[in-house]
């Protein structure tokens, strides 16, 4: 094994490529899944040899067995495992639940990948590539952690598999599925995205905006903050976000709310433009609709005999409360009396399609 290790080892720093001062590569082989960890480490001991201490690298070891459809092991090491984060989202993002994650070494990170295929060499090339390329957004929090993670507590999930739990629960759409749907009346297509996300990547036309932090506060029928549309349990809503993971949680807070025809696009916004369906460049697609940041959310005090308008202290352009969650063209100039658990009265704006 070690004149094995030894040569996988260099060809994997032959045919490795360079970026932003980041070696990376791919080592790729067909065998027998028997001794394959204790390889993968041998490499990964290897090429850290090789290269020095002082080398940025990030390499990813897959091998395949024999079996149809092939299951491939996934080992990703190197020194920059600051950057594995940006490493398994991509991996998410590209393989969605063939990915499943597996204990392994403690010098990387260890999974599967399910019905392995021939051009999944190259894709585990391109994620190296983007995560070498990526720059962090200059800032109090931009920059990426220099060591592995720490030890997780006892009963802690990562976020990997509390996404993959949320997605267990969801019917996902593709995104001409979405697309079709969203051509009935009665289903809301709604875009969590932020709105830098949205002007610099563009929008859906009808796309109802309502930020994440918004969501269940509009969307449950219990809410005082909730839209007219959110009146039944029934309704069918489709969240997308940019390329589709934050969306799928999302969707699993509304089953949580029991409105269980909430579902997400798989792929985002992303994934409906490669699709060549409708979108609204970025530029068009600024809405002066602002999210309500002091929005009263909490339930109201018990001794309170009247509840506040939650509009009452938003923005207002002459008598339209400025609002978040509705495409244009909606009628924010009427009040609508609604009813505490109580029986007692409050207002909220009105949000009715013109």
């Amino acid at each position: 094994m070690e004149g094995l290790a030894f040569w996988l080892a260099s060809e994997a720093i032959t045919n490795s490529r360079k970026e932003n001062g980041i070696t990376y590569g791919v080592v790729s082989r067909q065998a027998n899944a028997t001794g394959e960890d204790e390889l993968q480490s041998s490499v990964a001991w290897k090429i850290g040899q090789v290269m020095g201490k002082d080398a940025r690298t990030m390499f990813i070891f897959s091998s395949w067995g024999y079996d149809t459809p092939q299951t491939a092991s996934i080992f990703v090491f190197g020194s920059e495992m600051g950057r594995l984060p940006l490493i398994l989202e991509s991996l998410e993002t590209r393989f969605g639940t063939r990915l499943k994650r597996a204990s392994g070494p403690q010098s990387g990170w260890s999974g599967s990948l399910l019905a392995w295929e021939n051009n999944d060499e190259q894709s585990l090339w391109d994620v190296l590539k983007e995560a070498s390329t990526f720059t962090p957004t200059p800032g109090p929090h931009s920059s990426i952690p220099a060591s592995l993670p720490p030890p997780r507590p006892p009963g802690s999930r990562t976020i990997y598999e509390i996404l993959a739990e949320a997605r267990a629960r969801l019917h996902r759409l593709s995104p001409s599925e979405a697309y079709n749907e969203s051509q009935h009346p009665d289903v809301l297509l709604v875009d969590i995205r932020p709105e830098a996300q949205r002007n610099e990547e563009g929008t859906i036309p009808g796309a109802w905006i309502i930020e994440r932090n918004l969501l269940q506060w509009r969307f449950d029928p219990q809410s005082r903050a909730r839209l007219d549309v959110a009146d039944s349990y029934d309704r069918r809503i489709i969240v997308f976000c940019s390329r589709g993971s934050t969306s799928s949680l999302a969707a699993a807070s509304l089953l949580d709310l029991g409105l269980s025809n909430a579902t997400d696009i798989d792929g985002g916004f992303v994934a409906w433009k490669q699709a060549g369906l409708p979108t609204v460049p970025g530029a068009q697609s600024s809405s002066p609709l602002r999210e309500l940041a002091d929005l009263e959310l909490e339930p109201p005090a018990a001794d309170k005999t009247d509840l506040e308008d939650p509009c009452a202290r938003c923005d207002h352009t002459g008598d339209n409360a400025i609002i978040h969650g509705a495409p244009l063209g909606v009628d924010l100039n009427r009040h609508v009396v609604h009813r505490d658990e109580r029986g007692r009265p409050y207002t909220i704006r009105s949000l009715v399609l013109g």
